[in-house]
């Protein structure tokens, strides 16, 4: 038996196959299935974690493939700031990013942090 290579769908696909799921909600799942070249329970996959992969969409890139969040969430909103401080055109030095990073790395006692340069 020849088994079929996976294929990882991006979160914009997949909100894709949602949205022609609503423009259709009479026809059969199998045939919406056949149709997008998916199999049913991939579908299937798709319908009942509507409601993550919409939030999912919001929170990283359509493009995503997989969406992962940060090993460290608490950390994670001085990235967050940085994103809204580059949003308001205010410039910043890699070497400082790394800098506040640490610091706040060890304010939350954080042991296993390593800042890298991307």
């Amino acid at each position: 038996m020849a088994s079929c290579k996976r294929k990882a769908l991006s979160l914009e696909v997949k909100l894709d196959i949602l949205k022609s799921i609503d423009e259709q909600p009479t026809r059969k799942r199998v045939n919406i299935a056949t149709n997008l070249a998916l199999p049913p329970l991939t579908l299937n996959s798709i319908i009942s974690k509507r409601a993550e992969i919409e939030e999912n969409a919001v929170l990283f890139s359509p493009k995503a493939k997989q969406a992962r969040g940060a090993t460290h969430v608490k950390l994670e909103s001085l990235f967050t700031c940085f994103r809204q401080a580059r949003a308001a055109g205010i410039n910043f030095d890699s070497n400082i990013l790394r800098e506040k990073a640490i610091k706040k790395a060890g304010r939350l006692s954080i042991t296993d942090f390593a800042a890298s340069n991307g």
